[in-house]
């Protein structure tokens, strides 16, 4: 495929708008309405806009990514902010000695899922689903690498529907929120101001220190500043951009630069069409190739024929690669940990599962492929902690690490049952312990 379409929702349904890009995302054209039905067999970057969202920087106990996962799920739906379970992602900003300090964002799965189905009926390929804020936080690391400015910065997009408000450092957002437009009033500069005054103050009292520098985009922009002059209102450096497009749709071209872990498509997806981009773009390689070896000759044939095996084995591979990609990863871990909430609801008698996480970051082999977790009550007063892990190789080259950790396991909680199981063709050993929780 030579283009990427990068677009928005609409008022209007199965309608978008956005860019079409070429395949080097070198040239673009907009385009203000898109039917659904134009989408079909395109390559597609969708970014969603609900200003319903949950966006915080925090620290939570461990290291292992899936238990940051979890961790990270269990805090969103706890907030309550969401009346439909959200979908959420994470990125490790900082490991710390027995924790992670980590930025979270979660927003209804009911809203992706939503325009997931419009685009995916009218087949639709779509590689990318990610949040407004994100993408802007995207372009803006993206545009001021060069400036050095100071953080954190306050970035402020003025569009006819609302105002958008972007706190960031320089490894991720630190708050945001979004201010709609009065409709009879219309856009207020100085509600505007006002609220960046107030937000201002919160950044310096809650997030510990003030904003240094400020960034005002959108097609709002000029009206904004022929009411009121916000450098001289709030005393703070001015960073200004000359190109036009940029300055309107800063999320359109900050999808370009988007950080894998800011994209909501589930894994596997995100792998799939990895995988069959570079199928893509190799195949037209393999074609060349094919062509000459039929127009080399009798002589050439015999190697020709050697040549063209090889080029079909390997266009095979990657396409196999690419169909078959759930079967190379290890399995999803949001669907294998079961963890979190089942712990909460029973730390206060017996067991704190952040405890139990840390011990866990501390004591866990990198070679170990973690598979699942589970706390069963046995009675009042004892439960039982299932603990699956999977190791790949030859056994001789792990055993004294596992009997290492098995030995460490039993001095922090009474080894009930251990069990393994051996997949000598797939060369894999899946291991299973059994422990009884102490006080």
């Amino acid at each position: 495929m030579s283009s990427v379409w990068i677009i928005k929702p609409t008022k209007k349904i199965d309608t978008f708008t956005g860019f079409k890009f070429d395949k080097n995302f070198k040239s673009y054209q907009q385009i203000q309405e898109i039917e659904a039905s134009q989408l079909k067999n395109q390559r597609i970057y969708l970014i969603l806009e609900p200003n319903l969202f949950h966006l915080e920087v925090v620290e939570v106990p461990g290291k292992i990514p899936a238990f940051i996962q979890v961790q990270a799920e269990s805090r969103v739906k706890e907030m309550g902010l969401f009346l439909t379970p959200p979908k959420v992602i994470y990125k490790t900003l900082e490991t710390l000695e027995n924790s992670s300090k980590i930025f979270i964002f979660g927003m209804e799965e009911k809203v992706i899922n939503s325009y997931m189905e419009i685009l995916k009926k009218n087949l639709a390929r779509v590689e990318l689903v990610t949040h407004k804020l994100l993408s802007i936080f995207s372009w803006l690391k993206k545009n001021i690498s060069q400036r050095e400015p100071l953080f954190p910065i306050l970035l402020i997009l003025a569009e006819k529907g609302g105002t958008w408000f972007l706190v960031s450092s320089e490894k991720a957002p630190l708050y945001a929120k979004f201010s709609a437009v009065d409709e009879f009033l219309g856009l207020s500069p100085q509600a505007i101001l006002e609220d960046t005054l107030t937000l201002r103050d919160y950044t310096s009292r809650f997030l510990g220190e003030g904003i240094k520098s400020l960034i005002i985009l959108g097609e709002e922009k000029e009206k904004l500043f022929s009411v009121v002059n916000f450098q001289e209102a709030l005393n703070l450096p001015l960073i200004d951009f000359k190109n036009d497009e940029f300055e309107r749709y800063p999320e359109i071209f900050g999808t370009i630069y988007l950080e894998e872990t800011f994209n909501f498509l589930p894994l596997l997806e995100k792998l799939f069409f990895k995988e069959l981009n570079l199928v893509e773009r190799l195949t037209p390689f393999f074609l060349i190739l094919m062509s000459l070896s039929l127009v080399s000759g009798y002589f050439f044939y015999q190697k020709n024929l050697e040549l063209e095996k090889k080029i079909n084995t390997e266009v095979f591979y990657l396409k196999s690669l690419a169909e078959n990609v759930s079967y190379m990863l290890s399995e999803d871990s949001l669907k294998k940990i079961k963890t979190y909430l089942d712990l909460e609801k029973q730390k206060r008698n017996l067991l704190r599962i952040d405890e139990l996480l840390v011990w866990l970051s501390q004591n866990w082999d990198k070679d170990f492929i973690f598979k699942d977790l589970k706390l069963t009550p046995k009675d009042n007063e004892t439960y039982v902690i299932s603990i699956t892990f999977e190791i790949k190789g030859d056994w001789a080259n792990h055993q004294i690490r596992v009997d290492k950790f098995i030995k460490e396991v039993n001095q922090k909680y009474n080894l009930q049952k251990s069990n393994f199981e051996f997949l000598e063709k797939e060369k894999r050993i899946l291991v299973n312990l059994e422990l009884l929780s102490k006080r």
